[in-house]
């Protein structure tokens, strides 16, 4: 079997005459930190408040972006809520997005045990009260766990 090559060695060979290295999935990208994990204390005014500025957006996008008609303005819902009146499936879909909410502030801040627990319970208050038909969307509309968690981290980063 001389003259056959193995599939190993026709690839080296390959590789070699083109003067390129073997393809690795992430050959090419360097490898630095993700801003995302640095630590609080670490990161300059300006990016804190980048960040914040952000979670407050999606915050208010998910608990209190529309008005409700005749309430002076003092009645506010989100997406959250409006997807929260579907029954059951509403319920579900609108945990999913503040868990995915908190899993971002979680992300972006280093934050302590105590405050993800605050923030899990919101998100499970939320949930389990919302299941019951009507009281429930009202307990959502009213409750605001987004706006909450929120609240939670601005107060962590102030300290």
């Amino acid at each position: 079997m001389r003259g056959h090559k193995t599939q190993q060695q026709q690839q080296q060979q390959q590789h070699a005459s083109h003067g390129s290295r073997p393809h690795t999935p992430h050959a090419n990208k360097p490898q630095t930190p993700r801003a995302d994990k640095r630590d609080l204390l670490t990161m300059n005014q300006a990016e804190v408040d980048k960040r914040l500025k952000r979670l407050r957006r999606q915050a208010k996008f998910l608990d209190a972006c529309f008005y409700v008609p005749c309430t002076c303005q003092r009645v506010r819902l989100g997406v959250e809520s409006l997807v929260g009146l579907v029954p059951v499936i509403g319920d579900f879909a609108g945990v999913i997005m503040s868990l995915l909410f908190v899993s971002m502030i979680c992300g972006r801040f280093h934050t302590p045990a105590s405050i993800k627990t605050q923030m899990f319970l919101n998100v499970a208050l939320d949930f389990v009260i919302g299941l019951v038909p009507v009281l429930g969307d009202i307990f959502d509309i009213l409750f605001k766990a987004n706006m909450r968690n929120l609240e939670l981290i601005e107060r962590h980063v102030k300290e």
